[in-house]
């Protein structure tokens, strides 16, 4: 299934902190936005160097509150006040079972989205790569997710080899970003290759205007995956979680909700 969507309403909340550890001894900052009687959670996992709270987070946790559903964030290993070093989705899915697990204390169910880096690490987590394996979850939303290992051949997608393969560009990362890159980093299987054993609903959402990864790489995921799927392509949505992205993700969420 495949729909073209529009940009929704952008407004602001204020979540309460949270500290999350994973079973390999990191500790990750992260906030929660709560409602009443939660009827589900959500986890965020944002991108490589993307913040884990701003405007559009704000405005995608409203809709979600509004519909009686929980947001957990987190910055993942590596970035901001979490401990440890970024490996780039190899060691993240331990970030994302801490996550889930806090999010499972107040909802029976619970929904993942994954963006970017965050998109590999959530599918990885799903598809049993962290060390405690993976909680039942009601669905997965990947937004922004690259199918295959290979960087655009572009000022950006040199940027990123620079900064994460090299010495003194994972300094200058350090220095410009605050961001821990560690200095050994494999990869876990390609996520077009992954994503063919889930056995959750998954909705793939990307920017017709990605310049970092192309829509088509959102396709390909698509097709991959075993039914129920869903392919969501965003006019106006660039890469990672912008104000034209949240309308999208939160009616991808709702829609593996829905069929999870």
């Amino acid at each position: 299934m495949q729909d073209v969507v529009s940009q929704g309403p952008v407004r602001t909340s204020a979540p309460e902190p949270l500290v999350l550890h994973t079973r390999d001894g990191v500790t990750l900052a992260g906030a929660r936005w709560c409602t009443d009687r939660p009827d589900a959670a959500v986890v965020f996992n944002p991108g490589f160097l993307m913040p884990a709270q701003g405007r559009s987070m704000a405005s995608l946790a409203d809709i979600l509150v509004a519909r009686g559903v929980d947001l957990v964030v987190f910055e993942p290993r590596g970035h901001g006040a979490s401990s440890g070093e970024s490996t780039i989705g190899q060691l993240e899915p331990n970030d994302v079972a801490a996550a889930v697990a806090a999010a499972a204390e107040r909802a029976s169910r619970v929904a993942l989205v994954g963006m970017s880096m965050g998109a590999i690490s959530a599918l990885g987590y799903v598809c049993g790569l962290a060390l405690d394996g993976a909680a039942p979850l009601a669905g997965l939303v990947l937004v922004s997710a690259p199918s295959r290992w290979r960087l655009p051949r572009n000022p950006k997608g040199l940027l990123a080899a620079f900064g994460t393969r090299t010495p003194i560009g994972r300094a200058g990362v350090r220095a410009l970003f605050g961001v821990r890159v560690a200095r050994h980093l494999g990869l876990p299987p390609p996520p077009v290759e992954l994503i063919g054993t889930l056995t959750v609903p998954v909705a793939v959402v990307h920017g017709l205007r990605d310049r970092f990864i192309a829509h088509r790489d959102g396709r390909a995921l698509h097709d991959a995956a075993p039914e129920p799927r869903r392919l969501m392509l965003v006019p106006g949505m660039g890469h990672g979680l912008n104000p034209p992205a949240v309308a999208a993700i939160a009616d991808a969420v709702a829609w593996v909700l829905e069929h999870g």
